[in-house]
């Protein structure tokens, strides 16, 4: 990553060199944000293998989906983890990642729980101190995820957890509001990553505040989110 001062840059390999971890990833992965989107293991198979649990280091929990791919449940939600988390990641090996996360609808077109591929991601601008835009998304992976997803969406990221600009947003119609598409794509690009992103519709943002959507329906989008990012990864093998 560039450096605009006298610092030494300070990139996850060098991180993970001076802080050694016994943490093993696969080269694909599943990057989460909510823990509760786990494997669910009985309490029995829990207490049997807890002496063999596998460290998740500077992650949140680490766990495996298949023999080639592990789902990584990264520290905490928003931009600033997010790029962390990509930076470390690369340092472990990783190669090729699909984020499942939840996004903010700004249209009437979209409904709960609906599974929505980022085509393009941008950083608000009123948020960011480096405002960018990714370009659009293209690649065997993208392309194999479209054709399970939903949906296609333009992510708008905010920088600030929980924070957004309305004028911006009334600027960028049919736009998804969420906290890390944007980052972890352009943290992937200046490590070597391949990532794309799939968001599931959890709320809706108007312009008199926001409406919590459907739990329900969220988190079936979530498993479902996570069944196609598992089928996009052994499909692009």
């Amino acid at each position: 990553m560039p450096s605009d001062g006298p610092w030494l840059p300070l990139d996850g390999r060098r991180f993970s060199q001076a802080f050694p971890t016994d943490v093993t990833l696969t080269p694909d992965v599943v990057l989460v944000f909510d823990a509760a989107l786990l494997p669910e293991r009985s309490l029995l198979s829990r207490v049997q293998t807890r002496a063999r649990a596998r460290p998740c280091g500077p992650f949140r929990d680490v766990a495996e989906l298949t023999e080639e791919i592990d789902m990584v449940v990264a520290a905490g939600p928003g931009s600033p983890t997010a790029s962390v988390t990509m930076e470390l990641l690369a340092a472990h090996g990783v190669q090729r990642v699909v984020s499942v996360g939840t996004a903010a609808a700004t249209s009437e077109a979209t409904s709960d729980g609906q599974v929505c591929l980022v085509a393009r991601a941008t950083l608000a601008a009123a948020t960011s101190p480096y405002p960018g835009d990714g370009g659009l998304r293209c690649g065997p992976l993208f392309d194999q995820l479209r054709s399970a997803a939903d949906a296609q969406a333009a992510a708008l990221t905010t920088l600030w957890p929980f924070r957004v600009d309305a004028s911006e947003v009334a600027t960028r119609a049919g736009a998804v509001i969420e906290m890390e598409a944007a980052t972890l794509h352009a943290v992937a690009e200046a490590v070597g990553v391949t990532i794309e992103s799939l968001v599931v519709i959890s709320d809706r943002y108007r312009a008199d505040g926001w409406q919590v959507g459907d739990a329900t329906q969220t988190r079936s989008g979530l498993d479902r989110a996570v069944e196609i990012a598992v089928a996009g990864l052994n499909t692009t093998r």
